[in-house]
């Protein structure tokens, strides 16, 4: 469970992060663009030089701004073998390696498939589970776990054969 200071150090974080990410785009406009928009792969060990140029930024945090940028769906497409790496000044710092842009496509899977999963249902899976638990209710009732009368539980029974029934002819 979270404490209430948990959210708010997320909260803090994730605004520390934005903030560095929108220094790093003011000071090298050449290598880091803003969010959602088209961004190149960035030359290796690059956060060394950031440090040299803006060492007030410290080392956790460029990390953290880092890793949300080269992370993200944006950046990860256009990780493709052969495209050129880029230095502060926008300029070149060696290709994109095939086991680089591999790596890059298993991430995008990745994010794609949580994406996906977190898609709101569709009309047919929302009505399925509600479906799912409307029987599982009337069953309950019907074996009298709940502590019905007989009417009642005769009633859930015939209201639970007559949902499978109506199912058994939807699905067949």
């Amino acid at each position: 469970m979270m404490t209430a200071s948990k959210p708010k150090k997320a909260a803090a974080r994730k605004r520390a992060i934005e903030l560095t990410r929108t220094m790093l785009v003011a000071a090298f406009p050449k290598c880091f663009s803003p969010k959602r928009a088209a961004k190149v792969p960035l030359a290796l060990c690059l956060h060394n030089e950031i440090l040299a140029a803006l060492p007030e930024i410290g080392f956790r945090r460029l990390m953290e701004a880092l890793g949300d940028y080269t992370s993200g769906p944006t950046y990860l497409r256009n990780v493709l073998e052969g495209t050129p790496r880029v230095g502060l000044q926008g300029d070149f710092k060696g290709k994109v390696t095939a086991a680089e842009a591999a790596h890059a496509a298993g991430r995008l899977a990745a994010f794609s498939a949580w994406a996906d999963a977190s898609k709101p249902k569709g009309a047919e899976e929302a009505r399925d589970e509600r479906l799912h638990a409307e029987l599982v209710e009337l069953d309950e009732i019907a074996s009298g776990a709940w502590g019905d009368g007989p009417a009642k539980r005769g009633a859930a029974r015939d209201r639970a054969a007559d949902l499978r029934k109506g199912t058994e002819q939807c699905s067949g």
